[in-house]
């Protein structure tokens, strides 16, 4: 597709006497603001007095739609606003006046997504891909945020390519929030003022089509207090490179810890089995030691499950019975601690499917001798983390061929 010069599309949209319908075939698109990092959409989420959590606010569009080819969010206007008191805050609103999480240039919010090509992020001044509007009155409790995707200056290939395939989300942003009184408080479109949040949509021939987004009612819940959170898994991640006799060194790359049914069979052992919930991007200390808060109760009920662990180039690690008991027991005395070790891992899955095969004995010579640290994108297999790919690694790899996650 040729790169359009798109105007201002929101100053646009907003001056027209009624928004453009929907283009047939158009995809409804739902706003979500969810928990970042968790799997399924978190939207209610329990904090401590002064304890931080960070949202994101995503478009989704519904597994049951079929995207028209050609079709590109291009535009976004959010006015939400957030009800219940003071019981949660905005801490980067208070220092910055930005709350939502773009600081200090909001290039870093957007090169996650694929928006910017490499040239606008190591030249954030080269001028109009986007322009951004973000605002929020502490006494008004009123958040808005808008962001205009523009190319007049883009090449085809760096043209903004924002649509979500069917089930898929799609980042607009994050939001960090801060309990700050007891009770519970909501977030959602703003009712009072119809038509001001919206998702402006481009076909090939620059034709715009909006969602309304004022019929979505509450986006999401925040419980503050001391009894507000049930359950916390606690942890220790273990590799499998000894360390001494009985004892491993600790895992202190980023993990992603996945809760199951008991007894259910992943795709990668024959079965079609999902997780209950996954929390991406848990990250141990330097220990090995890694806490995940707020155990959702409407996806982990009281219960015994499976656990799976797993870590850049690692077989996943099964943790059986993992057991969550009635909250109720725990009254007076919450959240509830679960406490686990995950590991030894099992080194040498570096594409991903469960499996230390062929392909990942290729990956790792194409890595071999490399240092960490060098400009090569994306992680090296130096499983033993002495800082090199060498012979070592090779041999927990050789080690471990053959070998399928559980």
């Amino acid at each position: 597709m040729a790169a359009l010069g798109w105007l201002p599309l929101l100053a646009l949209v907003n001056a027209s006497a009624a928004p453009p319908a929907s283009q047939p075939g158009q995809p409804s698109l739902i706003l979500e603001i969810c928990r970042i990092d968790v799997s399924p959409c978190q939207r209610e989420v329990n904090l401590a007095q002064g304890e931080e959590v960070t949202l994101a606010l995503s478009v989704r569009s519904p597994a049951s739609s079929s995207p028209t080819p050609g079709q590109l969010l291009v535009a976004w206007h959010l006015r939400l606003k957030i009800e219940g008191g003071n019981v949660i805050d905005l801490p980067d609103a208070q220092s910055t006046g930005m709350p939502i999480q773009e600081k200090p240039r909001p290039q870093a919010a957007l090169s996650d997504m694929g928006i910017l090509s490499a040239r606008a992020q190591a030249e954030p001044n080269i001028g109009s891909y986007f322009r951004v509007k973000n605002s929020y009155s502490l006494q008004d409790r009123l958040l808005e945020y808008a962001v205009t995707l523009v190319s007049n200056e883009v090449s085809e290939k760096a043209h903004p390519q924002l649509m979500p395939t069917p089930g898929e989300q799609v980042l607009l942003g994050t939001l960090a929030i801060r309990g700050s009184g007891v009770g519970t408080a909501r977030i959602a479109v703003d009712s009072i003022n119809r038509g001001s949040s919206m998702l402006v949509m481009a076909n090939s021939f620059g034709e715009l089509s909006v969602t309304d987004l004022a019929q979505q009612d509450s986006l999401a819940w925040v419980n503050v207090g001391p009894d507000a959170e049930k359950v916390r898994l606690e942890g220790r991640a273990l590799s499998d490179v000894p360390l001494a006799e009985h004892s491993h060194l600790p895992f202190t790359k980023p993990l992603s810890i996945e809760v199951w049914e008991q007894g259910a069979v992943p795709a990668w052992q024959g079965g079609t089995d999902l997780p209950l919930a996954t929390f991406s991007n848990v990250r141990p200390d330097n220990n090995g030691d890694f806490t995940v808060r707020d155990l959702p109760p409407e996806f982990i009920q009281a219960g015994t499950y499976d656990l799976r662990a797993t870590g850049d180039g690692m077989l996943s690690y099964l943790y059986e019975d993992l057991r969550i008991h009635p909250s109720i027991h725990y009254s007076g005395n919450l959240p509830q601690l679960i406490s686990v070790i995950v590991g030894p891992f099992t080194s040498g899955d570096l594409d991903g499917d469960n499996l230390v095969n062929d392909n990942d004995l290729s990956l790792l010579k194409s890595s071999f001798g490399k240092e960490v640290g060098n400009t090569d994108p994306g992680p090296l297999p130096d499983f033993n983390a002495d800082g090199v790919v060498d012979g070592q690694d090779f041999s927990l790899m050789a080690a471990n061929y053959g070998m399928r996650g559980r």
